[in-house]
């Protein structure tokens, strides 16, 4: 398992909530082994008012798999599983063969508000998942210290575009956004304090955004508005200095024939 990539695994007689069960055990803290997960997530968890951004943790990456769906629990469940399944084979592989159990990469977690920054504690490399790109995040029911993301790859729909046929000119529809291969990254927190705080941190990113984008889009409109007055009024001037016209046209050729009357 290199970069949190899963690589294709020979099918056995174990299944998936053994190897999960596996997990658990090896991962959980000892107050965790011994009330069992449902205590652990009775601690103290903090208030939504109580987060900011951004938001730092160091996690341990399990890695990523594709993901059923670009949110709710079902979507991360699947994956889940076979991260946890990955990490135990690969323990049971290292015991067979007398090495040291192998560890799980440390990562710091940096929830922004446009983004989620990770970046490995040992080589410095770092992956940024923009804002837009976050479908859902989660904190696993079964291990509320396993931190759940759902990343998607956003593609630009555009409808054909249309020629005008009175104007001879082109004009294309707004185009739409598509998400398109859903990915779960897992990550497990040091407490589900740490878990929740991640959750509300990227809910908080979530909210930001939207009311950035609406800030914006409201901006845009006045804009436009602003502009439409600006062009009614010109065209408005325009009409009152044409509608003008011919009457000063005619004042002034009244004077002149006045002037040719005296001489």
């Amino acid at each position: 398992m290199s970069e949190g990539h899963l690589e294709p695994e020979a099918a056995d007689d174990i299944d998936e909530d053994e190897y999960f069960n596996e997990f658990l055990l090896a991962e959980s803290s000892p107050a965790e082994s011994v009330q069992g997960a449902a205590s652990a997530a009775s601690e103290q968890l903090k208030d939504s008012a109580e987060v900011t951004l951004p938001t730092v943790s160091v996690v341990k990456r399990l890695g990523f798999a594709p993901a059923a769906g670009i949110g709710g629990s079902d979507s991360v469940r699947g994956p889940v599983d076979q991260l946890a399944k990955a990490v135990a084979r690969l323990r049971r592989s290292s015991q067979a063969s007398g090495k040291l159990a192998t560890q799980l990469p440390r990562v710091q977690l940096t929830v922004l508000p446009h983004g989620l920054s990770v970046e490995d504690q040992e080589s410095g490399s770092s992956t940024f998942h923009p804002i837009e790109t976050i479908s859902y995040v989660a904190m696993e029911p079964r291990m509320p210290r396993l931190f759940c993301l759902v990343s998607v790859e956003i593609a630009v729909k555009s409808s054909a575009v249309q020629q005008q046929q009175q104007q001879q000119q082109q004009q294309q529809q707004p185009a739409r956004t598509v998400a398109m291969n859903p990915t779960c990254h897992v990550f497990l927190c040091a407490s589900v304090s740490d878990c929740h705080s991640l959750v509300l941190a990227a809910r908080l990113a979530f909210s930001s955004s939207v009311n950035q984008t609406k800030a914006a889009a409201l901006a845009a409109r006045r804009k436009q508005q602003q502009q439409q007055q600006q062009q009614q009024r010109l065209e408005q001037k325009q009409q009152s200095e044409d509608g003008d016209a011919p009457s000063r046209r005619v004042v002034k050729l009244g004077a002149v024939t006045n002037e040719i009357e005296e001489a």
